[in-house]
């Protein structure tokens, strides 16, 4: 392209005299005044605007990205760029009174943002449009290129007014450039010059009538521009010249099919041929940024991706984190919420608030149906994994399929069960008294193979104790009024045996032993005085006096011990 101004011999004037003031391009407001030199661009934000964040960009995309609060420095030195082409945004957050503030946090907090921002932009409260500036600048040779250069065309004299309809059978140059013998090839009118724009001047004036003005303009004027097409809407402006906003910009190098709409409509990025409503199609992890520009809220900006690995969510205000994935080749259903609100797990038709379902038929990895709630952290402590609450009553159902067989637990009033469902007993009662009932017998785990230290008892020893331990009837605090219990006190029995946890609780195990060595002693007693007296029995052929005493209370002790162990046993639910 021939330009009519060369930038080369004024270099060295401009390295002297440093930053140099340009307009913002195609902003009809400016975010901020712009300083360029050839080492650094300043950017100073007019009033009213709490933070600015400045997006800078190459061919490729985003390449540097930082938010500035008010009264900051906005900076960005070009040192290391390579020759190119670069692009620059501002997006500015404005300040907005408190009150509009938290309406709109408070609109958030009820969902309902999107129609009370849309009432605030009718009334003026907050801006239409996001409040954004952009321009562009050049390095050439590794410096920044000084932006004060205007290509302008010479002062050409108006030549002929035609005041009739014209028809021209052939093609058209149009611009001060165009050569006596223009190459059109298929070009039917061509233009050429250094400052290209079509100006669309719309002069109604009658009533209603609309009269917007429009311009296409190609390629910024300035020495740093950018390469271009762009529509710009001009406003209700009359003549030459176009200072409104740029509502569609395509820049030059985009690739083939960057935008395509095909004849059913379907839109494509980067692909000449849509299947979908809107087709992105991209070699690395085609995506979506949905970017809040921030003021009364905070900003804040999602990622909406997929590659060959997931489809996901991204925060990037967050720090990159992807709260939500799929992991290609998901299977179908593999997530569902319903429209009763319900959320299925492997079905479409999920019938609960969370439905799980699994066809898995390896009996040693059920992975597939499995519900596993973990918490990882480093840190030892007792947490609450599993919380379900009700006004009411709680249970949990078993369904055993094959059998029919339902079983429940289940926390209501004043009890814990676990039970059969339509039977009209509780196989398992444990109530807040601490009192547990069942319906069958009680078995305790004494395998010997599940035992280690096994060390026979001195039987004598624990008859000496048993006598000596002290028994008591009583009544437990949380009883109902007049139910009585008999046995020993835990810290009693503790105390003389030293057996289990602690000296508050007494396992009936404990308490079965100490009966069952007890009655052995006794046992042993009793046939050593049956020996020793059987001499003198025989003799006058009639039974020995003590022996009959001997018998009487070895009977008497051993009923005493079957009472203590049915008391103890009873008593182990509440001590």
């Amino acid at each position: 392209m021939n330009r009519a101004v060369k930038y080369t011999s004024f270099f060295t004037l401009f390295l002297l005299i440093g930053l140099l003031q340009v307009a913002a391009q195609g902003v009809e407001n400016p975010v901020a005044q712009v300083e360029q030199g050839s080492q650094q661009i300043v950017w100073t934000p007019s009033d009213g605007y709490w933070q600015v964040t400045l997006r800078i960009l190459d061919s490729v995309g985003a390449i540097a990205e930082r938010s500035y609060e008010e009264g900051e420095k906005i900076a960005f030195d070009l040192a290391g760029l390579p020759d190119g082409a670069y692009r620059w945004e501002l997006i500015a957050q404005p300040a907005f009174p408190s009150a509009v503030s938290d309406s709109l946090a408070n609109a958030a907090a009820q969902g309902q943002l999107r129609e009370y921002s849309e009432d605030a932009k009718r009334r003026g409260d907050i801006p239409k449009h996001p409040v954004t500036q952009s321009g562009a600048f050049t390095i050439a040779g590794g410096v920044g290129v000084l932006p004060d250069l205007l290509e302008d065309g010479s002062n050409f004299k108006f030549r002929q007014v035609l005041n009739e309809n014209q028809i021209i059978r052939g093609r058209l140059c149009v611009g001060f450039n165009c050569p006596t013998n223009p190459e059109f090839g298929l070009t039917n009118i061509l233009v050429m010059d250094n400052t290209l724009r079509l100006k669309f001047d719309d002069t109604s004036s009658t009533g209603t009538f609309p009269d917007n003005d429009w311009e296409l303009t190609v390629n910024d004027a300035g020495s740093t521009g950018a390469e271009k097409f762009a529509l710009k809407d001009c406003g209700a402006s009359s003549g030459g010249g176009c200072e409104g906003n740029e509502v569609f910009t395509v820049v030059a190098g985009a690739p083939n099919g960057a935008l395509f709409v095909d004849a059913a409509g379907k839109v494509g990025l980067k692909t000449t041929s849509p299947v979908a409503e809107l087709h992105i199609l991209d070699g690395d992890s085609p995506s979506i940024r949905l970017d809040q520009q921030g003021g009364p809220l905070a900003a804040q900006s999602w990622d909406l991706g997929g590659d060959n690995a997931n489809f996901f969510v991204r925060d990037v205000t967050g720090g990159n984190q992807l709260p939500f994935k799929i992991a290609a080749r998901a299977a179908t259903d593999t997530l569902v919420l319903s429209a009763a609100n319900n959320v299925g797990i492997g079905t479409a038709a999920p019938e609960t608030k969370l439905h799980i379902r699994g066809d898995d038929a390896d009996p040693f990895d059920t992975t597939n149906i499995r519900l596993r709630v973990q918490n990882v952290t480093a840190v030892e402590e007792n947490r609450t994994l599993l919380e379900l609450v009700n006004n009411g009553g709680v249970a949990i159902f078993f369904e055993d399929t094959s059998s029919g067989l339902r079983w429940q637990i289940r926390a209501r009033d004043n009890e814990f069960a676990i039970s059969r469902l339509n039977t009209a007993i509780s196989e398992f009662t444990l109530t807040d008294t601490g009192n547990l009932v069942i319906t069958g017998t009680l078995t305790q785990m004494s395998d010997r193979d599940s035992k280690s230290d096994i060390v026979p008892v001195d039987v004598e020893q624990v008859l000496a104790r048993v006598a000596d331990l002290p028994i008591s009837t009583w009544s437990n605090k949380k009883d109902a009024k007049g139910v009585r219990h008999m046995g020993p006190m835990a810290q009693d029995f503790y105390a003389a045996f030293g057996l289990g946890d602690d000296e508050r609780r007494i396992a009936t195990l404990d308490t079965s032993g100490a009966a069952l060595a007890a009655i052995q002693a006794l046992h042993r007693q009793v046939e050593e005085l049956r020996t020793h007296d059987t001499a003198g029995s025989e003799a006058a052929n009639e039974p020995s006096p003590a022996i009959e005493a001997l018998a009487d209370a070895v009977e008497r002790l051993t009923q005493r011990v079957a009472e203590l162990e049915t008391a103890l046993a009873q008593a182990q639910g509440n001590q």
